[in-house]
């Protein structure tokens, strides 16, 4: 309960600090609405560096989304778990070293601070469904691992809050770094101190995204010498 309640505060501080943040950006750094399209598609590559099964791992995944008037952005992800960890003391597979498999998948919705600028703040919350069930690694037939070891998984909610500092040197390219908080729901078979966790966040994002210098020569005019 106590992570629910950590969880929940972070996402209304992380909203609070976006609606006044948002309030503060003078006029003249509003984005430039009239020179791009209100809304832009972005895709992009997610590395999560956290701690699992109280050892570090790594996920990795992807994320798509719009985004509107650059500031404001929603879309889906999704990241799986790709270093290897095992576990020697599950219930009917004693005798049997386990891989572990960690995915997860849903939707993130942020707020980018000044995204007119080179650097940019990102506010961000992921929530998303998934599992956690382990597998003997030597089998590879998918049927028999699913018949085997279905009594190791557990179905699982996965809530991630989170804060970016990203760079943008193109208009086309953002690069962030930053951290969150993952807290693991619907555990039923195992125990949230194994899988809640900080998490690093490193991400590559390509799309259409403000630049300081985009309206800098679209703005000027020029008017000819006279006699």
């Amino acid at each position: 309960m106590k992570k629910v309640v950590f969880v929940l505060f972070m996402l209304c501080l992380s909203c609070l600090g976006s609606v006044v943040m948002a309030q503060d950006i003078p006029d003249d750094e509003q984005p430039a609405v009239e020179s791009r399209t209100a809304v832009n598609f972005f895709g992009g590559l997610l590395v999560e560096p956290h701690l699992f099964n109280q050892e570090l791992g790594v996920n990795m995944g992807a994320t798509m989304g719009v985004t509107y008037l650059d500031h404001f952005y929603l879309g889906g992800y999704y990241v799986a778990l790709v270093t290897q960890h095992y576990r020697y003391d599950i219930p009917d597979h004693l005798t049997t070293k386990l891989r572990a498999s960690f995915n997860h998948g849903g939707i993130v919705a942020g707020y980018v601070w000044k995204p007119q600028g080179l650097f940019n703040l990102n506010f961000s919350a992921r929530a998303g469904w998934g599992s956690v069930w382990y597998f003997d690694p030597l089998l590879t037939n998918t049927d028999r691992l699913n018949e085997i070891y279905r009594g190791t998984r557990d179905r699982i909610f996965v809530l991630t809050p989170q804060i970016e500092c990203t760079v943008t040197p193109l208009t086309w390219l953002r690069v962030g770094i930053g951290f969150g908080y993952r807290v693991v729901l619907g555990l039923d078979r195992y125990t949230n101190a194994d899988y809640d966790s900080p998490v690093g966040i490193i991400s590559l994002s390509f799309g259409s995204f403000k630049s300081k210098n985009l309206p800098a020569q679209e703005n000027e005019t020029f008017s000819e010498p006279g006699p």
